[in-house]
Order: structure tokens, then sequence, then C-alpha cells
């Protein structure tokens, strides 16, 4: 039988502790804006098509970058690459809530944003995986890699109602929202 190491050892770890945190509050505002994606875009152009064109640009640039991305994190300072992805997605997001607010929006925008923030997280997961294995001992490994999966699942069944909601209340809300929670990413 392995023995896991449990919890407390691991919340006494400062850097992934920060990592774990920032990254879980980035992960919610990441499935707030995925969840509001389509419904912005078909609020602005009326076409289910041009939502899921909207989807596509965001997941062609998360799997167009996710390799080079994994190459990129071994080579250079992965705090540096996690911050200049965060900095990346910050600026679409914000750009979104800014055009949103003024009512600006247009398809050809949602579409280059979308692109960019999928290249963000293309850059940042692998280089946020390959962090965890640099800042947690090996025998804290397994319970660190599980308080990953258990924030991403949380994130994800909490992200759609929450986009809902700030949907709701304004079309720029969850894109601000986004914007503020993105630098959170790279804390460590």
């Amino acid at each position: 039988m392995v023995n896991v190491p449990g919890f407390r050892a691991l919340a006494r770890n400062r850097d992934f502790t920060l990592l774990w945190w920032g990254d879980t509050v980035s992960e919610l505002g990441a499935k707030v804006t995925g969840f509001a994606f389509p419904l912005v875009t078909y609020a602005v152009t009326g076409s289910v098509v041009a939502a899921a064109w909207v989807e596509a640009a965001f997941l062609l640039g998360w799997v167009g970058t996710l390799l080079p991305g994994g190459v990129i994190a071994d080579r250079v300072d992965r705090q540096r690459l996690m911050r200049n992805a965060s900095a990346l997605g910050l600026l679409a997001a914000a750009s979104l809530a800014v055009s949103a607010g003024l009512d600006a929006l247009t398809l050809p925008h949602l579409m280059l944003a979308a692109l960019a923030m999928g290249c963000a997280n293309g850059l940042m997961d692998p280089a946020q995986a390959s962090a965890i294995r640099t800042i947690v001992d090996q025998d804290d490994l397994p319970t660190a890699l599980s308080q990953v999966q258990a924030r991403q699942h949380v994130a994800s069944l909490a992200g759609g109602p929450l986009g809902g909601v700030l949907y709701t209340m304004s079309r720029w809300l969850p894109f601000a929202v986004d914007a503020v929670v993105m630098p959170s990413r790279s804390l460590p």
C-alpha cells in the first residue's frame, strides 16, 4: 500500500499554495469566459455558426500552442512564460470587456480575442504543469496533482452558472471578471 502524504504537509509549501490558489481563481475566470463567449457572440451576430467559429478559434489557439508551449516551458523561465501568457489573456479579456461595455463588439474582434486567449492557455498549461513538479517534493506530488485535478473540476462545475449570472447582469461583465483574475494564475 502506498502512503500518500496528507494535505497539511502540502499546505505548508508556500509556492504550491500560491500557484494553486492563483490558478484556481484564474481557471474559474476562464470557465466564466468560456461560457460567455458563445452567448455574447450570438447576441452580437444572431448566428449560431458565428458562435461556433469563435469557440473554434479559442480551441485552435489552445491546441496550436500546447505542444510548442511545452517545449518553450522546458527552455525558458517558467514564471516569466506564465506571466507573459497571463498578460496576453488579460489584454484579450480586457479588450472584450471594454468593447462590450461600449457596445462595439464585432465578430472579428471576438474571434481574435478567442484565438489570443486560447494561445495564452496553450502556453500557460504546460508551464504550470512543469512548475508543479519543480516546487513540490516527489513525495507530495500525487497529492498536489490530485488537488490540481479537483480544482479543474470544481472550476468547470461553477464556471458555467457563474458565467450565466454575470452575463445576465451585463455582456461585458464575464470578460471583466476574467481580466481581473487572469494575473493570479502566475503568482509564485
